[in-house]
Protein backbone atom coordinates (compact mmCIF):
# COMPACT_ATOMS: atom_id res chain seq x y z
CA UNK A 1 0.00 0.00 0.00
CA UNK A 2 1.56 3.27 -0.73
CA UNK A 3 0.20 6.08 1.38
CA UNK A 4 0.08 10.34 0.50
CA UNK A 5 1.43 12.07 3.02
CA UNK A 6 1.29 13.98 5.35
CA UNK A 7 -2.72 12.77 5.62
CA UNK A 8 -1.54 9.41 4.52
CA UNK A 9 -4.39 8.97 2.30
CA UNK A 10 -4.17 5.22 0.10
CA UNK A 11 -3.19 6.34 -3.19
CA UNK A 12 -2.85 2.68 -4.48
CA UNK A 13 -2.28 -0.74 -3.74
CA UNK A 14 -1.18 -4.17 -5.06
CA UNK A 15 0.26 -7.38 -4.36
CA UNK A 16 -1.93 -10.89 -4.79
CA UNK A 17 -0.44 -13.66 -3.20
CA UNK A 18 -0.32 -16.60 -5.70
CA UNK A 19 2.44 -18.12 -8.39
CA UNK A 20 0.86 -17.00 -11.51
CA UNK A 21 1.64 -13.20 -13.73
CA UNK A 22 2.49 -10.18 -11.38
CA UNK A 23 1.57 -12.40 -8.01
CA UNK A 24 4.03 -13.09 -5.13
CA UNK A 25 4.56 -15.99 -2.97
CA UNK A 26 6.13 -14.79 -0.11
CA UNK A 27 5.68 -10.74 1.09
CA UNK A 28 7.48 -8.45 -1.33
CA UNK A 29 10.07 -6.49 -0.16
CA UNK A 30 10.63 -2.49 -0.52
CA UNK A 31 13.85 -1.79 -1.82
CA UNK A 32 15.51 2.18 -1.72
CA UNK A 33 16.51 3.82 -4.55
CA UNK A 34 17.93 7.03 -4.91
CA UNK A 35 16.72 7.08 -8.22
CA UNK A 36 14.10 10.78 -8.76
CA UNK A 37 11.71 8.70 -11.30
CA UNK A 38 11.60 5.64 -9.02
CA UNK A 39 8.73 5.48 -5.88
CA UNK A 40 10.97 1.92 -5.22
CA UNK A 41 11.87 -1.15 -5.87
CA UNK A 42 10.24 -4.26 -5.12
CA UNK A 43 11.95 -7.49 -4.26
CA UNK A 44 10.32 -11.31 -4.24
CA UNK A 45 12.60 -13.59 -2.57
CA UNK A 46 11.28 -16.53 -4.05
CA UNK A 47 11.72 -16.22 -7.56
CA UNK A 48 14.66 -13.50 -6.80
CA UNK A 49 12.76 -10.63 -9.32
CA UNK A 50 13.30 -7.34 -8.86
CA UNK A 51 9.97 -4.66 -9.81
CA UNK A 52 10.05 -1.17 -9.83
CA UNK A 53 7.69 1.47 -9.36
CA UNK A 54 7.47 5.18 -11.08
CA UNK A 55 6.00 7.89 -9.45
CA UNK A 56 3.65 7.98 -12.49
CA UNK A 57 1.86 4.48 -12.47
CA UNK A 58 2.37 3.42 -8.61
CA UNK A 59 2.14 -0.08 -9.88
CA UNK A 60 5.45 -2.70 -10.70
CA UNK A 61 6.70 -3.37 -13.64
CA UNK A 62 9.23 -6.60 -13.65
CA UNK A 63 13.00 -4.75 -13.81
CA UNK A 64 15.32 -7.77 -13.73
CA UNK A 65 16.48 -11.43 -12.02
CA UNK A 66 18.84 -10.93 -9.21
CA UNK A 67 21.79 -13.78 -9.09
CA UNK A 68 20.95 -16.64 -6.51
CA UNK A 69 23.81 -17.72 -4.49
CA UNK A 70 22.89 -20.53 -2.20
CA UNK A 71 20.31 -23.49 -3.01
CA UNK A 72 18.90 -22.75 0.72
CA UNK A 73 16.67 -19.92 1.80
CA UNK A 74 17.72 -15.87 1.51
CA UNK A 75 16.16 -12.96 1.97
CA UNK A 76 18.46 -10.33 0.21
CA UNK A 77 18.57 -6.82 1.40
CA UNK A 78 19.40 -4.45 -1.34
CA UNK A 79 19.86 -0.62 -2.27
CA UNK A 80 19.68 0.55 -5.85
CA UNK A 81 22.68 3.43 -6.15
CA UNK A 82 21.28 4.21 -9.75
CA UNK A 83 19.08 2.48 -12.45
CA UNK A 84 22.33 -0.19 -13.34
CA UNK A 85 23.45 -0.95 -10.19
CA UNK A 86 22.94 -2.64 -6.50
CA UNK A 87 24.74 -3.36 -3.44
CA UNK A 88 23.16 -5.83 -1.47
CA UNK A 89 23.38 -8.44 1.54
CA UNK A 90 22.64 -12.24 0.38
CA UNK A 91 23.85 -15.44 2.49
CA UNK A 92 26.43 -18.06 2.15
CA UNK A 93 27.07 -21.36 3.62
CA UNK A 94 28.49 -20.18 6.32
CA UNK A 95 28.13 -16.24 6.79
CA UNK A 96 26.56 -13.49 4.61
CA UNK A 97 28.08 -11.47 2.10
CA UNK A 98 27.77 -7.54 0.81
CA UNK A 99 28.03 -7.79 -2.82
CA UNK A 100 27.45 -5.28 -5.80
CA UNK A 101 25.48 -6.07 -8.85
CA UNK A 102 25.68 -4.33 -12.32
CA UNK A 103 22.83 -5.01 -14.90
CA UNK A 104 24.61 -5.09 -18.02
CA UNK A 105 27.60 -7.57 -16.61
CA UNK A 106 27.31 -10.77 -16.22
CA UNK A 107 24.52 -11.92 -14.01
CA UNK A 108 26.26 -12.62 -10.90
CA UNK A 109 27.15 -10.68 -7.80
CA UNK A 110 30.95 -8.93 -6.74
CA UNK A 111 31.82 -9.98 -3.29
CA UNK A 112 32.76 -6.59 -1.20
CA UNK A 113 32.59 -7.75 2.40
CA UNK A 114 32.20 -10.93 4.47
CA UNK A 115 29.97 -10.03 7.44
CA UNK A 116 31.16 -13.02 9.23
CA UNK A 117 32.24 -11.60 12.72
CA UNK A 118 36.37 -12.70 13.24
CA UNK A 119 37.00 -15.28 15.90
CA UNK A 120 32.82 -15.97 16.29
CA UNK A 121 31.75 -19.28 14.08
CA UNK A 122 28.63 -18.97 13.18
CA UNK A 123 26.28 -19.16 10.03
CA UNK A 124 23.87 -16.91 7.90
CA UNK A 125 21.09 -17.10 10.85
CA UNK A 126 23.47 -16.27 13.34
CA UNK A 127 24.53 -12.63 11.47
CA UNK A 128 20.95 -11.46 10.35
CA UNK A 129 21.10 -7.88 10.62
CA UNK A 130 19.90 -4.59 8.94
CA UNK A 131 21.73 -3.11 5.97
CA UNK A 132 21.70 0.53 4.65
CA UNK A 133 24.18 2.50 2.01
CA UNK A 134 24.69 6.29 1.90
CA UNK A 135 26.70 6.88 -1.35
CA UNK A 136 26.71 10.91 -0.42
CA UNK A 137 29.66 9.89 2.19
CA UNK A 138 30.57 6.64 0.42
CA UNK A 139 29.42 4.07 3.47
CA UNK A 140 27.93 1.23 3.94
CA UNK A 141 26.36 0.20 7.14
CA UNK A 142 25.43 -2.88 8.68
CA UNK A 143 24.18 -3.74 12.38
CA UNK A 144 23.58 -7.52 13.85
CA UNK A 145 20.30 -8.54 15.22
CA UNK A 146 21.83 -11.26 17.96
CA UNK A 147 25.04 -9.03 18.65
CA UNK A 148 25.24 -5.43 19.68
CA UNK A 149 27.68 -4.68 17.11
CA UNK A 150 27.49 -2.18 14.27
CA UNK A 151 30.13 -2.47 10.86
CA UNK A 152 30.62 0.32 9.41
CA UNK A 153 32.46 0.23 5.64
CA UNK A 154 34.18 2.84 3.69
CA UNK A 155 33.47 1.85 0.30
CA UNK A 156 36.12 4.11 -1.49
CA UNK A 157 38.86 3.01 0.68
CA UNK A 158 37.48 -0.57 1.71
CA UNK A 159 38.04 0.29 5.48
CA UNK A 160 36.63 -0.56 8.52
CA UNK A 161 35.12 0.32 12.03
CA UNK A 162 33.51 -2.22 14.35
CA UNK A 163 31.80 -0.89 17.01
CA UNK A 164 31.29 -3.28 19.93
CA UNK A 165 28.72 -2.70 22.24
CA UNK A 166 29.11 -4.18 26.34
CA UNK A 167 25.66 -6.33 25.71
CA UNK A 168 24.87 -9.86 26.45
CA UNK A 169 25.39 -11.73 22.75
CA UNK A 170 25.27 -15.41 21.57
CA UNK A 171 27.57 -17.50 22.97
CA UNK A 172 30.63 -18.70 20.53
CA UNK A 173 29.27 -21.80 18.16
CA UNK A 174 26.15 -21.14 18.36
CA UNK A 175 23.84 -23.94 16.41
CA UNK A 176 21.08 -22.11 13.87
CA UNK A 177 18.55 -23.81 15.93
CA UNK A 178 19.83 -22.21 19.43
CA UNK A 179 19.98 -18.93 17.70
CA UNK A 180 16.40 -18.46 16.91
CA UNK A 181 15.66 -19.67 20.02
CA UNK A 182 13.16 -16.74 21.37
CA UNK A 183 14.67 -16.92 24.93
CA UNK A 184 17.74 -15.09 23.00
CA UNK A 185 18.24 -11.38 23.18
CA UNK A 186 17.92 -9.29 20.28
CA UNK A 187 19.27 -6.39 19.10
CA UNK A 188 18.82 -4.33 15.99
CA UNK A 189 15.61 -4.43 14.12
CA UNK A 190 15.41 -2.25 11.58
CA UNK A 191 17.66 0.83 9.44
CA UNK A 192 16.56 3.55 8.08
CA UNK A 193 19.27 5.21 6.27
CA UNK A 194 19.31 9.07 5.38
CA UNK A 195 22.01 11.76 4.11
CA UNK A 196 23.36 12.92 7.31
CA UNK A 197 22.73 9.66 9.91
CA UNK A 198 21.23 6.53 10.10
CA UNK A 199 18.22 5.30 12.52
CA UNK A 200 18.01 2.40 14.15
CA UNK A 201 14.79 0.38 16.08
CA UNK A 202 16.91 -1.50 19.02
CA UNK A 203 14.98 -3.99 21.05
CA UNK A 204 17.54 -5.47 23.91
CA UNK A 205 15.10 -7.89 25.12
CA UNK A 206 14.08 -11.59 24.27
CA UNK A 207 11.22 -11.84 22.16
CA UNK A 208 9.08 -14.02 24.69
CA UNK A 209 10.03 -10.53 27.18
CA UNK A 210 8.86 -8.52 24.28
CA UNK A 211 5.43 -10.54 23.64
CA UNK A 212 4.92 -10.32 27.35
CA UNK A 213 5.07 -7.05 27.75
CA UNK A 214 3.04 -6.61 24.73
CA UNK A 215 -0.12 -8.22 25.88
CA UNK A 216 0.66 -6.36 29.29
CA UNK A 217 0.19 -3.11 27.18
CA UNK A 218 3.75 -2.16 28.36
CA UNK A 219 4.56 -2.14 24.34
CA UNK A 220 7.87 0.32 23.42
CA UNK A 221 10.75 0.20 21.15
CA UNK A 222 14.06 1.93 21.22
CA UNK A 223 15.16 4.47 18.11
CA UNK A 224 18.73 5.02 17.87
CA UNK A 225 20.19 7.83 15.76
CA UNK A 226 24.51 7.24 14.62
CA UNK A 227 26.10 9.23 12.29
CA UNK A 228 27.64 7.54 9.26
CA UNK A 229 31.13 6.65 11.43
CA UNK A 230 28.77 4.49 13.83
CA UNK A 231 28.46 7.14 16.19
CA UNK A 232 25.77 7.24 18.57
CA UNK A 233 23.81 10.43 18.61
CA UNK A 234 20.50 10.26 19.88
CA UNK A 235 18.00 7.48 21.72
CA UNK A 236 14.28 7.31 21.95
CA UNK A 237 11.56 5.34 23.56
CA UNK A 238 8.53 4.98 21.62
CA UNK A 239 5.35 3.36 22.95
CA UNK A 240 4.64 0.69 20.57
CA UNK A 241 6.39 -1.89 18.50
CA UNK A 242 6.75 -2.85 14.94
CA UNK A 243 8.49 -1.47 11.54
CA UNK A 244 9.56 2.21 11.18
CA UNK A 245 11.14 4.36 8.95
CA UNK A 246 12.43 8.16 9.16
CA UNK A 247 10.78 11.10 6.70
CA UNK A 248 14.15 13.02 4.72
CA UNK A 249 13.87 15.95 7.30
CA UNK A 250 14.63 13.58 9.88
CA UNK A 251 11.87 15.03 12.00
CA UNK A 252 9.38 12.44 11.91
CA UNK A 253 9.34 8.42 12.76
CA UNK A 254 6.58 6.58 11.19
CA UNK A 255 5.81 3.44 13.12
CA UNK A 256 3.74 0.28 11.54
CA UNK A 257 3.05 -0.93 14.35
CA UNK A 258 2.67 -5.53 14.92
CA UNK A 259 0.96 -4.87 18.12
CA UNK A 260 -1.76 -2.40 18.30
CA UNK A 261 -4.98 -1.85 17.08
CA UNK A 262 -3.87 1.54 15.54
CA UNK A 263 -1.53 0.36 12.55
CA UNK A 264 0.24 3.36 11.49
CA UNK A 265 1.72 6.01 13.89
CA UNK A 266 3.97 9.39 13.80
CA UNK A 267 5.80 10.83 16.41
CA UNK A 268 7.51 13.97 16.03
CA UNK A 269 11.46 14.27 17.27
CA UNK A 270 12.26 17.39 19.69
CA UNK A 271 14.07 19.88 18.41
CA UNK A 272 16.56 19.67 21.32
Amino acid sequence: MIFELPDLKCVSAFGVMGRGPDEFVYPPELVETEEDSILFYIYENNTEKIYKVNLKSLKPEYYLTLPKHNKGFDIKQIFFTNNKNAIYVSNTSKSKMIYTFNKDSLQQGKELLDLAIPGIKGSWTTYIGDFGVNMYYGRIAYAYKYFKRIRILDINSMTERHIVFDAEELTEGQNDIATLEPTNITHFWGMSPKKEAFWMLYSGRTPIDVQRANRNNNKYIFVEKYDWNGNPLKRYRLDDWGYFCMDNQNRTIYLASTASINSMLKYDIPEN
